[in-house]
C-alpha cells in the first residue's frame, strides 16, 4: 500500500526495485511471501525502512515514503479515504491471525465479554 501519487509509477512487481519498501517489522518476511507469491524472487527485501508497527508503516506510507505491506483489513478506512491505495491487487494469505488471550478466570468479566463481543463484530 501507498500514497495514490507512488502508485502511478508502479505497474510491475520488478518496479519496487526502485522504491522505499516499509516494514512494518524487523524479519521482513511479509514482502518476502509476497514478492515470493508474485515471482519477484530477485528484489532485495534487506533493505527498506523498517519500523515498529503496522500503524507506522501506514503512516509513513500514506506520507509518501515508500510502500507498506500489511493487512489491507487493518488499513481499511486509509484506503477507503484515498490516503492509500493499493497499487497490486495480489493478496497473500499468510496464516496468521490476531487473537485476544486472557487469564480463563477473567472470561466472565463484563469488561472482557465487551471487548471480546466488540472484537467479534469488528472482524
Amino acid at each position: 500500500m501507498c500514497a495514490t501519487e507512488l502508485a502511478s509509477s508502479l505497474k510491475l512487481a520488478d518496479d519496487l526495485a526502485r522504491i522505499m519498501l516499509l516494514h512494518p517489522g524487523p524479519s521482513r518476511e511479509e514482502w518476502r511471501c509476497w514478492l515470493d507469491s508474485v515471482g519477484a524472487t530477485k528484489l532485495d527485501v534487506d533493505g527498506g525502512l523498517v519500523f515498529d508497527t503496522l500503524e507506522l508503516t501506514l503512516t509513513a506510507a500514506a506520507q509518501g515514503h515508500g510502500v507498506a505491506i500489511g493487512d489491507p483489513r487493518m488499513a481499511a478506512e486509509r484506503l477507503q479515504m484515498g490516503a492509500l491505495t493499493r497499487p497490486f491487487g495480489h493478496v497473500v494469505p499468510n496464516g496468521l491471525g490476531y487473537f485476544l488471550v486472557y487469564p480463563p478466570p477473567r472470561a466472565a468479566q463484563p469488561k472482557i465479554r465487551a471487548l471480546a463481543d466488540a472484537l467479534v463484530r469488528m472482524a
